[in-house]
Order: C-alpha cells, then structure tokens, then sequence
C-alpha cells in the first residue's frame, strides 16, 4: 500500500479485556431477577416515603381545622362578655368598680365555653378609659376582646 511501510495488524482491544467484559455480562445476566427485585423494592419505598409525606401533611391539617374551630368558639365566648357588660350599662344602669378588678362577670355557655370580664380603669389629665377585657375559654384555647370606654375627665 504504501511504499516502505510495513502494515502491522493489531487487535482493537488489548488481550483479555473481550474476555472480562464478557464474564461480566454473563454475570449481570445471571442476577437479572435480583436486580429487579432491587429495583422493585426501590420503587415501592419511594412511594410508601411519597405517601407518608402526604399522610402528614393531611394530618397536620385536620389538626389545624380543630384548633381553629376551638378558637372561633372562644373567640365568641368573649364578644358574649362584651355584649353582657354593654347590656348591663344600657338595660340595667351597670356602675362599674372604682379600681381595676377582676371577674366583674363571669359565666358558662350551653356549648361549653366560657368568659371572664375584667374592668380596668386607667386615667390621663383628660380622660378616663374604662377598659372591659373579656376573655372566652373553650377547650384550652382562650381569645380576648377589649371594649373601651373614654369619658372627659371633669373636676
């Protein structure tokens, strides 16, 4: 072919590597039902971890509804505080404490929540606050509602 050249014939691979490849794919052939069993069983714990996730988070949630539901009970329970001490002051002429004092009112509903008025009195130079602080408890969740009364001070 060309002159002076000697052409050599050589292998592509070097001696043994043909070999070794393929003891090797006759080995992976030999452990192809274990390999699908390990891709099984992969498979299988991505989803069981997939479906646990979500089992939480839906979980979660429910928790959340059954506070918030409890919340808005005493939340209610304490605007029914408020609404009472107006009603005492509009109906019944309520002359509320000289000082600041606890449980002015206090009562139990049919549902099972209850409240707690407080009054605080608070002056300035020019005014008189008249605070009405009641707090609703229904299952270990209590929530607060404040009414302000503000009155010139008159000497």
């Amino acid at each position: 072919m060309f002159p002076g050249k000697q052409w050599i014939s050589r292998p592509l691979f070097p001696p043994g590597i043909m070999n070794k490849e393929k003891k090797t794919t006759t080995s992976l052939r030999q452990n192809r039902d274990g390999a699908a069993l390990y891709m099984t069983m992969l498979i299988l714990t991505g989803i069981f971890l997939a479906a646990m996730g979500m089992a939480d988070i839906i979980i979660t949630g429910i928790k959340m509804g059954g506070v918030q539901a409890r919340s808005t009970q005493a939340y209610f329970a304490s605007e029914a505080g408020v609404e009472k001490i107006l009603w005492e002051y509009r109906k019944n002429g309520y002359s509320e404490p000289a000082s600041s004092t606890e449980n002015i009112f206090g009562e139990t509903l049919s549902n099972g929540s209850s409240y707690q008025l407080n009054y605080v009195r608070e002056e300035d130079p020019d005014w008189i606050y008249k605070k009405f602080i009641s707090v609703g408890e229904y299952n270990n969740v209590r929530r607060s509602v404040q009414a302000m009364l503000k009155y010139p001070k008159f000497d």
